[in-house]
């Protein structure tokens, strides 16, 4: 409770909220079925290569997080996941 009310509060709340707002959209996702829709589709469309598919989901979100240090590099990165 006492990081709360710190100077830095509104960002712990901030971070707080987000991860709820994310949890809830994967909850919703997940209660719908669409979740279980898109990996089926994503496992369909890769067959047998199950390690491009590791390797190419990696690469994705590797290029998220590479996306919010150096906004550049991860756009590269993410074109050359797409071609």
């Amino acid at each position: 409770m006492e990081a709360l009310f710190s100077v830095d509060g509104a960002t712990v709340i901030a971070i707080i909220l987000f991860i709820l707002l994310v949890d809830s959209m994967f909850a919703v996702m997940d209660k719908s079925g669409i979740l279980k829709v898109v990996i089926s589709q994503l496992v369909h469309a890769f067959g047998g290569r199950k390690y491009t598919l590791l390797l190419k989901a990696g690469a994705f979100f590797s290029c998220l997080l590479l996306g919010g240090q150096f906004s550049y590099e991860g756009t590269l990165l993410l074109n050359w996941l797409i071609t």
